[in-house]
């Protein structure tokens, strides 16, 4: 079969009927061999003859069905697959959807088999066509069904009162979902919301929360993590450890060094490790790039802190988010983070800490592509900002 696949150019201009012999044999041969040939769609050279046998391979769901089974590919060939497809046939995604729908013929009732659908339909499209037809999904009998499902509409709605409704299902895969599906939400009716939503009794809905808080620049994530990796429940434990790595704060390497020198088995010391090695990575990457220019000074209790661009311009409506304050033992709690008055120059920004750090105070500014670190100063800022310019 995957012969047949490699001689297609030199088939498709060959006697009639062959392709349909071939497409016919991808069809009905092995999952392996379907898998196997599939893979090899890439070597045909000619995007006239590769677009040929993706357009048959699309003419019947029974293709479809297969190509999105979780025993015949993985994910990721899945959706180079589909992605190829969808260039090809616009209504693709409401093809795929339409599998699912409790009047289909397909016999799609396997709950993984609809969830790698839903899947390989959000990583291929833009969602809009099918739209309409995802409420129906939200009666799915089958929790994972819905759960993505609401991931979905979410994403396409980003309606604060559809979360909130959410927030009432009984599963916490679909509440959970739901308020991943608001990442980037940053008004506040939005912030109120992931406040509300880290009050869950699930720890996966909790940690979503944080995320969405995080993502909205607000400070009480870090707080919500924090209080998450030291529980008692080992499930709080671990999502809240999990939930580091996703925020790629550097504020957290501090503490996950001290979960991972615990050394900790099962998914608390797995998760700690790979949040070590995401913000590290991110870290790295930033490293490449220019610097921010940083000046932090203390004046009374509080630290002023000036930040600007490596080309010397001042950077405003900084997410407090992006300020990382450590002295000798750790990361401190930033309760407030408050811009100079308008018109000032340069811009700065307030930081009002949570007790009294101890020597040694450095403030890092981590934000978008960007990064910057300063030893914090005893003296005020110099006018005009010349100790920023040197």
């Amino acid at each position: 079969m995957t012969d047949l696949v490699i001689g297609f150019e030199d088939d498709f201009i060959g006697p009639p009927g062959t392709a349909a012999r071939m497409i016919r044999e991808l069809r009905e041969g092995s999952d392996a061999q379907f898998a196997d040939a599939v893979r090899r769609l890439h070597e045909i050279q000619d995007p006239y003859a590769r677009n040929r046998l993706l357009r048959l391979l699309m003419t019947d769901d029974r293709t479809l069905i297969r190509l999105t089974h979780p025993g015949v590919l993985p994910l990721n060939d899945a959706v180079n697959l589909a992605a190829r497809m969808v260039a090809l046939d616009a209504n693709l995604d409401v093809r795929l959807i339409r599998l699912l729908m409790p009047q289909s013929e397909s016999g799609i009732r396997d709950p993984w088999h609809a969830s790698r659908i839903l899947e390989v339909v959000a990583a291929v499209s833009s969602c809009i066509r099918i739209q309409p037809l995802l409420p129906t999904l939200l009666r799915h009998p089958e929790v994972r069904v819905r759960s993505k499902v609401a991931l979905i509409l979410g994403r396409l709605n980003q309606n604060v009162q559809w979360l909130e409704d959410r927030l009432a299902e009984a599963d916490p895969r679909v509440r959970a979902n739901a308020v991943e599906s608001m990442w980037g939400a940053g008004s506040r009716q939005a912030r109120n919301l992931f406040r509300l939503a880290a009050e869950d009794e699930h720890q996966r809905v909790v940690a979503n929360a944080a995320i969405g808080l995080h993502r909205a620049g607000d400070l009480e994530a870090t707080r919500i993590v924090q209080r998450m990796a030291a529980a008692h429940d080992a499930r709080f434990r671990a999502s809240g450890l999990w939930a580091m790595g996703e925020s790629q704060d550097p504020r957290f390497l501090p503490m996950l060094a001290e979960i991972v020198a615990c050394r900790e088995n099962g998914a608390i010391r797995q998760n700690a490790l790979r949040s070590t090695v995401r913000i590290r990575s991110r870290l790295a990457q930033l490293q490449q790039r220019d610097r921010l220019r940083i000046h932090a000074c203390w004046q009374r209790d509080r630290l002023e802190v000036w930040v600007r661009s490596a080309d010397g311009k001042p950077l405003v409506d900084l997410p407090p988010t992006a300020f990382v304050v450590c002295d000798q033992h750790g990361a401190l709690d930033v309760r407030c983070v408050r811009s100079g008055e308008p018109g000032e120059m340069p811009e700065h920004y307030e930081l009002a800490l949570a007790g009294l750090p101890h020597d040694g105070v450095r403030v890092g500014v981590y934000w978008d592509q960007w990064m910057g670190e300063q030893q914090a100063g005893e003296s005020p800022a110099e006018p005009e900002g010349r100790r920023l310019e040197k």
